[in-house]
This record gives structure tokens, sequence and C-alpha cells, in this order.
């Protein structure tokens, strides 16, 4: 079992009323959670709505949070090596996936900020930026891979 936290922001963005645009919603298609997590704020609030009638949210339970504490699997951060604030300490080429996590991926522009106990692990991608809807997708891949399920 494992969950996902997304931020409205970004998933926001990603979604469209087009299931083929929908960044987001084709990686939680092909790998599927057990639940997902969206953190969002007062900023945020419009359009949370039309988000949540998207196909993906019908059949994958959803719950709206304000703040990682609400979560009560144990925490996951993907996080890159070097950000400003939580920084990556375990390499995803060798992490170990345990059963009741959480993944968290943070806001594009801006890194995870956090002072809750929980993995911090990284992807080595260099000095390239990466999408957190990217690090998600190689992450879940990850899991699944070293999981077994080749499906």
């Amino acid at each position: 079992m494992y969950s996902v936290c997304i931020h409205y922001d970004n998933c926001g963005q990603a979604f469209s009323t087009e299931m083929g645009n929908c960044q987001w919603a084709y990686l939680f298609l092909h790998f599927t959670p057990d639940k997902i997590y969206i953190v969002q704020d007062e900023t945020n609030q419009k359009g949370i709505g039309e988000l949540l009638k998207e196909e993906v949210f019908t059949y994958v339970p959803t719950k709206l949070i304000s703040d990682y504490s609400e979560i009560s699997e144990n925490l996951i951060f993907m996080t890159p090596k070097n950000a400003q604030h939580v920084k990556g300490d375990k390499d995803l080429t060798t992490y170990r996936h345990a059963n009741n996590v959480c993944y968290i991926f943070g806001k594009n522009e801006n890194h995870l900020q956090t002072d809750l106990e929980g993995d911090k692990v990284y992807i080595d991608a260099g000095d390239v930026p990466m999408f957190n809807w990217c690090a998600a997708a190689i992450t879940l891949y990850d899991r699944k891979f070293k999981n077994g399920d080749r499906r």
C-alpha cells in the first residue's frame, strides 16, 4: 500500500478537461496509488471541484489536506539532493520501498519546506531541473520495478 501527496497549484495546471493532456491523471491511471492527498490552501480553492471531477479521482480515494501532518502513512519526501530546505540524503537507485508510505512531491517552482520526520529521497538528475510529475513517474516506476511488478 502506498499513497501520493501533490500540491493543487501544480496539478491544477497539469489537469485539463481533456484526459489526454493530464500528466498527473495519466500517471495515476498507470501507477494506481491507494490514496491521493492534495495539498490546498486558501489561494487555490477555486477550481478544486472541477479537478475532483476528473476520471482518476472517481476511483482513487482522494483527500484534500492543508498540511502534511494530516497524512497518517510514513512520509517519504522526494526532494533534490541540493535543495534549499529539505535536502535529499537517500539515492532512489538504492532506496528500498516500504509499505504504508506516502510519497510527497513538492511544487515545481519551490522545494519542500517541513520539519516533519521521514525519509528524504532524491533522484540524481545532475543539474537538470525536473517537474514534480516527472519525479513522481520515475519514483513510482522504481517502486513498481523493485517490488517485482512487471505488468
